[in-house]
């Protein structure tokens, strides 16, 4: 799963794709930690390949449910995430080397 969140956190979306698809085949077995990682890597992922309203909802919506839970360090690590991709990304401009 650090695989799959790493991936994420760089965007490269094909090997994200690849990770996510393997994941979704475990058997969590009750794990409450795996279950709400991987879902709030998912609602990440979702909100990466496709930034709108809806997904961004989604993913806080989730958050918002999972915090009774005790899982505070994933959602306070999830939430971070989600404010660096909703802000716009930084302005770079092009220079000449002299």
């Amino acid at each position: 799963m650090n695989l799959y969140d790493g991936v994420l956190e760089h965007q490269e979306l094909d090997a994200a794709a690849f990770f996510r698809d393997k994941i979704s085949q475990f058997n969590f077995g009750g794990d409450l930690i795996a279950i709400v990682n991987f879902q709030m890597l998912t609602n990440l992922h979702d909100y990466i390949v496709e930034r709108t309203k809806e997904n961004l909802i989604k993913a806080e919506d989730y958050l918002d449910k999972v915090e009774v839970l005790g899982v505070k360090n994933i959602v306070e690590y999830s939430r971070t995430r989600l404010r660096v991709l909703k802000s716009p990304p930084p302005i770079i401009k092009n220079f000449e080397h002299r």
